[in-house]
């Protein structure tokens, strides 16, 4: 029936999950975080937020990868719930934004990191976009050789540098200070505003201001969804890969975190532009922060290796259902996406080198806050649906998401209110620009789903 042999166990899916999240965020984003609440208990409260969020989002992406054990991952739950249309959406939105843009950017951040470790900051930008074009271009000729071959790179890399990033742990807990978790932030506009102003409101709207850096750290959890087909006993495996990589993730970036507060104050956090090389050079000096470039560049490495793993094979499931160009859907004998790999890596490196995967990055923000929403939506429907049509509530075969219609609501309400936020800021701060590219990829992917052959028969589970 066309199914893929399942190579890979629980463990490889926890780590792909882990591999995806932990990636150039952890270098660039605390600082955000800092500049918007500068006290150390709700830093962390922010961090232990996003963890929680998606550590459900396992829960429920499990619950729903147990249902629909395919390939494809939340392309095949929008399918099976709200039809061909929204999932031809997703598809070919998840090829453009993800693959194309998120590797993109994961790429010419290996080439900032690059070029600062060996001081080669003249020149054009486009030379950060070759030296990560070319990381990829390696990492996707691994990749080739089939999916043992990618999910084991993917694997050593991505211990290694959650075991590097723990040495940081280590040494700021000998090396370090206490921290005062509720110490009153120095005399600055961003800390001041809540306080002078006397409401309630200011705060919670910088914490959330401080959760939108913190959630895109986290993005990438429960990517090994994507590869349910090929992983054994994905009734067991499932929720030990998606929720373990949502624990796993959440104490790292809390140990990290506290570990960057006992060597730097908040405000100093705020001010840095690389936190984690900051503390390096606190402890060993320039060469610290050559040793903390290095780590960055292993870091988004694991990211891009981890990334092409999964993501490709939403193009994959795509195109086995006759939704995209046949020759994406493609497998090789060793379980690599060929054509789906090809492509995808493809238009990542013409991004990358091009700098277009900010404005692609763009959209992405907005639409991916809309199309999650409808995925962590879809349980609440599917049970709905189940109850009014007087069907038992789970198949015994699948893993039961408990309190899984509130924590739809939950998850899909979050998503829908992060996707509004951003539109709302678009609009208020920079006229909608971010708001009007959205709206015209949606017209571009409706105007493509209406000329495109529809299959003569439904691909479902």
């Amino acid at each position: 029936d066309g199914r893929l042999r399942p190579l890979i166990g629980a463990a490889t899916g926890l780590l792909i999950g882990t591999g995806v999240a932990i990636g150039s965020g952890i270098f660039r984003n605390p600082q955000l975080v800092a500049q918007q609440v500068q006290t150390p208990a709700l830093m962390l409260a922010a961090w232990l937020f996003g963890g929680l969020f998606f550590t459900l989002a396992g829960l429920l992406t499990a619950e729903l990868a147990t249902r629909y054990p395919r390939t494809g991952g939340e392309y095949i739950f929008l399918r099976q719930v709200y039809g061909p249309f929204v999932a031809f959406f997703f598809g070919w939105g998840y090829t453009v934004f993800v693959v194309g843009g998120g590797v993109a950017t994961m790429a010419v951040a290996f080439g900032d990191f690059t070029r600062q470790l060996l001081q080669w900051t003249g020149g054009p930008a486009w030379h950060s976009g070759a030296i990560g074009a070319t990381a990829v271009a390696v990492i996707a000729g691994v990749n080739l050789l089939g999916l043992r071959a990618g999910a084991g790179t993917q694997n050593l890399l991505t211990l290694l540098k959650v075991g590097a990033l723990l040495t940081i742990v280590v040494v700021a807990a000998i090396k370090g200070r206490p921290v005062g978790w509720f110490d009153s932030p120095p005399p600055a506009p961003i800390a001041t505003q809540p306080a002078e102003a006397g409401g309630l409101l200011l705060w919670l709207g910088l914490f959330g201001a401080a959760m939108m850096p913190v959630m895109w750290c986290y993005e990438g959890t429960t990517d090994s969804v994507k590869m349910t087909e090929e992983i054994r006993d994905p009734r067991r495996a499932m929720p030990i890969a998606l929720v373990g990589a949502g624990l796993l993730v959440t104490c790292v970036y809390l140990l990290l975190n506290w570990a960057f507060l006992r060597v730097l104050t908040p405000a100093e956090m705020a001010a840095s532009k690389v936190v984690p090389a900051e503390v390096f050079t606190r402890w060993a000096g320039p060469a610290g922060e050559k040793l903390a470039l290095l780590l960055a560049m292993g870091v988004v490495l694991g990211g891009i290796s981890s990334a092409i793993v999964s993501c490709v094979r939403v193009t994959y499931a795509l195109a086995r259902d006759g939704m995209a160009f046949s020759f994406l859907g493609r497998m090789s004998v060793d379980q690599a996406p060929v054509g789906a790999l090809l492509v995808g890596v493809g238009f990542a490196i013409v991004l990358a080198l091009s700098g277009a995967y900010r404005d692609v990055l763009t959209v992405y923000t907005m639409s991916t806050g809309l199309l999650f929403g409808l995925v962590n939506l879809s349980l609440f429907i599917i049970r709905l649906r189940e109850w009014w049509r007087g069907v038992e509530a789970t198949p015994i075969a699948c893993f039961r998401c408990p309190a899984g219609m509130a924590v739809s609501l939950f998850l899909a309400g979050t998503q829908f209110a992060i996707a509004a936020g951003v539109a709302w800021g678009d609009v208020t701060d920079y006229g909608g620009v971010l708001t009007k590219r959205t709206l015209l990829t949606f017209l571009a992917i409706t105007a493509l789903y209406l000329v495109w052959p529809k299959p003569r028969h439904e691909n479902r589970t």
